[in-house]
């Protein structure tokens, strides 16, 4: 850190012990990990390469599986589950994912500063069809930033958001907003039906008195001016949600990030109060008074969890874990 800065210290010269180590880069490409035999607990029979390689595509991603060129591919759309299945060299693994996707309404722009428009969204998305359509069934519905298993997760915490089309163009109209233009933005391929989902909700929108200028730029774009605050309605998914206080603090905490520019002072005392609580049960119920607040505010409106479908070669043992990220040590070859 002191020889080559904050920069390039972790980017251009990682230093580490673990499992693996870094072998090869290639930006926008794929990243190649070497065993470390060093490594307590590493096994013989743990890959002795772990090669990360970028398929955008999802059927390119299925294909490579089925060849024999990729052992593990996430994230496999539920229309090509069949043709993993049907392969006697591969196999598929269905589990839940601890990935919240929601709308996120920045209130930097108009009409995201009217509340009324916000919930006006979150009556207008129906949910059930497009898990059903879109998503195969392979979705469960969120009520709010976490869902059932995750921590701090009561059913009920409320005000919960059913699908209205009339009260949600009823509450546009109260706000003096029907026919307000928007812009709508969602990746292509970065989650699993992404732009799918997203386009199905445009006549939703709507149907609700919303005029919708849909967009769907490359993620590395996108990602970037979320980040800045500059995208003002766009449909995302925030992962890793194992402990929720820190998604919370990123996207809602006054200040944190630019993302939804979002800032509610009792919001903000109830997080410092749950971090500052080592009760487990005090803790929740403090992040569920959380969760009540960004409920009553909508700064972002919560979808679903996208199950998680992996294609895996049968010549390899290994369990995907929830929140998607992918370890060398717990890949075995058989």
């Amino acid at each position: 850190y002191d020889k080559h800065g904050a920069r390039d210290a972790d980017r251009k010269y990682p230093l580490g012990w673990g499992p693996y180590m870094l072998e090869d880069v290639k930006i926008g490409e794929r990243i190649v990990l070497a065993k470390n035999p060093n490594w307590p607990g590493i096994k013989k029979s743990n890959p002795d390469r772990v090669i990360f390689q970028r398929v955008k595509e999802p059927e390119a991603r299925v294909t490579g599986l089925l060849n024999g060129e990729f052992q593990v591919a996430p994230f496999i759309p539920a229309h090509l589950v069949p043709r993993v299945e049907k392969s006697s060299a591969a196999r598929v693994y269905k589990g839940e994912s601890v990935e919240s996707m929601f709308l996120g309404m920045n209130g930097k722009f108009k009409p995201w500063d009217n509340k009324l428009a916000r919930k006006a969204v979150a009556h207008a998305i129906d949910r059930n069809l497009i898990i059903k359509s879109i998503f195969k069934g392979g979705a469960s519905i969120l009520h709010g930033p976490v869902g059932k298993g995750q921590y701090a997760w009561n059913p009920a915490v409320g005000p919960k958001y059913d699908y209205d089309p009339k009260k949600s163009r009823a509450l546009l109209k109260k706000a003096g907003l029907l026919g307000v233009e928007i812009d709508f933005y969602c990746t292509t391929g970065r989650y699993a039906k992404d732009r799918e989902a997203a386009q199905a909700m445009v006549p939703m929108l709507e149907a609700a008195g919303f005029k919708v200028k849909f967009h769907t730029p490359e993620y590395s774009t996108h990602w970037p001016l979320v980040r800045k605050g500059k995208r003002p309605f766009f449909y995302h998914g925030r992962g890793s949600i194992i402990d929720p206080s820190p998604a919370i603090g990123q996207y809602f905490q006054t200040g944190v990030t630019p993302r939804i520019k979002y800032s509610n002072p009792e919001l903000d005392k109830t997080l410092a109060a749950e971090r500052a609580e080592f009760e487990p049960e005090k803790r929740k119920k403090l992040l569920q008074k959380a969760f009540g607040i960004i409920l009553e505010d909508v700064p972002a409106h919560f979808l679903w969890r996208i199950n998680t479908l992996y294609g895996l070669s049968n010549k390899v043992d290994y369990v995907p874990t929830p929140h998607n990220r992918v370890y060398g040590h717990q890949i075995f070859m058989r």
